[in-house]
């Protein structure tokens, strides 16, 4: 994977079903803008024959890694855990990690926030969410027959993190989600839980850039 070798990779979670190809078609512009800006599009997908995941290069000098995981909202942490493991053995320096929905209001911010910014962190995001569990939550991840979340699913919980639509990590946080892994079913509630057992991860949030720079919407496939 020389081609990432010291290199920012925008990780843009999506789905091939129509409902997202359209979202993807409608918001090239954005994914054009962070290539410009030095990062390496990569397009996130699951499935994929075998049981290794499946790096292409697409015709505009964009990515799409397939991932082996089901396509369901229930195993989202599953699918990006295998992405971290696949981009633990890079060489990148870090990963911004996108919905494929966001929008940028004002480029330029986001530029200079990008330059100056960004790469002091471990893990950074522009939204921040707090999990709070008894213990008892009873997860669907049971149809999917799969030994998945185990450890945690009737475990404790008060955890904060960053959003999942924006988030950056750097290579050190990726390889500790590589060895730690996402135990919970939200991928940005598992990746803040595993950021909050390593200390020496500098992490922040800049909420500032929420709306007035990022912004994205809450909604759904039908």
């Amino acid at each position: 994977m020389s081609q990432f070798q010291d290199k920012n990779i925008c990780l843009v979670l999506s789905c091939d079903r129509p409902y997202y190809r359209k979202r993807r078609e409608s918001n090239y512009e954005t994914y054009r803008w962070f290539q410009q800006n030095g990062f390496s599009v990569v397009f996130l997908f699951a499935g994929v024959e075998g049981d290794e995941p499946k790096l292409s290069e697409n015709h505009d000098d964009t990515y799409s890694l397939r991932v082996p995981s089901l396509e369901v909202y229930e195993l989202l942490s599953h699918k990006m855990e295998l992405a971290y493991k696949f981009f633990s053995k890079s060489g990148c320096t870090g990963i911004l990690k996108i919905d494929d929905d966001i929008k940028i209001v004002n480029p330029n911010i986001l530029q200079h926030f990008v330059n100056t910014e960004l790469y002091k962190y471990d893990y950074l995001g522009i939204s921040i969410g707090h999990y709070i569990s008894d213990g008892n939550t009873v997860l669907a991840i049971k149809k999917y027959s799969l030994n998945l979340f185990k450890s945690l699913r009737n475990a404790k919980a008060n955890i904060k993190y960053a959003g999942g639509p924006f988030y950056w990590v750097s290579l050190k946080t990726i390889q500790h989600i590589a060895k730690d892994g996402l135990e919970y079913v939200c991928e940005d509630v598992s990746v803040g839980y595993v950021v909050g057992n390593h200390s020496e991860l500098k992490n922040g949030i800049c909420n500032s850039l929420l709306n007035n720079v990022i912004t994205w919407n809450d909604e759904s496939e039908a």
